[in-house]
């Protein structure tokens, strides 16, 4: 059980105190195309993914570490066609996709239920409640799953805009000796 994996007490008042560092990696890409297709269209593309972890501690146990990953794809492409000098087409597509997982890591055992706690099984929804054992620490074990979360989304967009009426452009611009 826990008990037999907690340590002394090193603090007043019976309280078992520690610091635990929280640690985040990760790397993200991105790639972008710009083309011309004629004078009057061009094509746009960006592919961008970020994946990384982060790892903090299981509350102020000596042991165990939540491990939360995150890989997030995006794509988006877009069109755009200058019809006349009044009126232009833009297209665009997007695709998104997000992946999130957790777990607990070196900890005595999976979750609190595991060690025969009755609590919230933390691989179902609601997130579980944190366990105190006798005051003098706490375990707060995050939701798990494989994958935890998994989004997908897509969007298409199409805009025209046509430019009616009388302009004018003025411009702060002057010739030098003027």
């Amino acid at each position: 059980n826990y008990m037999s994996k907690m340590p002394a007490a090193n603090a007043p008042g019976g309280n078992f105190t520690i610091l635990r560092p929280n640690a985040n990696d990760g790397n993200q890409y991105m790639v972008k195309i710009d083309h011309n297709l004629t004078d009057r269209q061009r094509l746009s593309g960006r592919y961008w993914k970020s994946n990384g972890n982060q790892l903090s501690p299981n509350g102020n146990v000596p042991f165990g570490t939540y491990v939360y990953s995150l890989i997030f794809d995006n794509v988006n492409v877009t069109h755009t066609y200058s019809l006349s000098p009044t009126s232009v087409n833009l297209f665009s597509f997007s695709w998104n996709r997000k992946y999130e997982e957790g777990n607990n890591k070196g900890t005595p055992f999976r979750s609190p239920r595991d060690a025969g706690i009755d609590t919230v099984d933390p691989t179902v929804l609601p997130y579980p409640a944190g366990v105190t054992v006798l005051g003098r620490a706490s375990m707060n074990p995050g939701t798990q799953g494989v994958p935890m979360r998994l989004d997908k989304t897509y969007g298409f967009d199409d805009t025209f805009t046509r430019i009616t009426g009388r302009s004018r452009q003025s411009s702060p611009i002057t010739r030098p000796g003027t």
